[in-house]
C-alpha cells in the first residue's frame, strides 16, 4: 500500500521546498491537488518544486503518495510555501 500525506491549504499556489529533503531514487513519489491529475515529483530535485499556481484563492487540498510501505522509502520535505 502507498504512504499518503494529506492536507489542506487556503491560497492560490502551493511550493514544495526541498532543502534538506531526501529519499532514496527508487522511490515513487507522485502527488494530486483538487483530485486532478496525479504528477510525479522528481527524486533529483534540489530546491523547490512548484505543485501548483494559478489556482481560485480559497480551500484545497494536497494528496502525496509515497511509494509502498518498506523501509527504502523514506521522504523529507523541507516545507511547504503557500500563496
Amino acid at each position: 500500500a502507498d504512504n499518503e500525506l494529506v492536507i489542506t491549504f487556503t491560497g492560490s499556489s502551493l511550493t514544495l521546498n526541498c532543502s534538506g529533503l531526501g529519499w532514496h531514487d527508487t522511490v515513487k513519489a507522485s502527488y494530486s491537488v483538487d483530485g486532478g491529475e496525479w504528477n510525479t515529483l522528481n527524486p533529483n530535485a534540489i530546491r523547490e518544486v512548484e505543485i501548483v499556481r494559478g489556482l481560485k484563492h480559497g480551500a484545497h487540498t494536497l494528496r502525496l503518495k509515497i511509494g509502498d510501505n518498506t523501509a527504502k522509502n523514506t521522504f523529507k520535505i523541507g516545507g511547504f510555501m503557500i500563496h
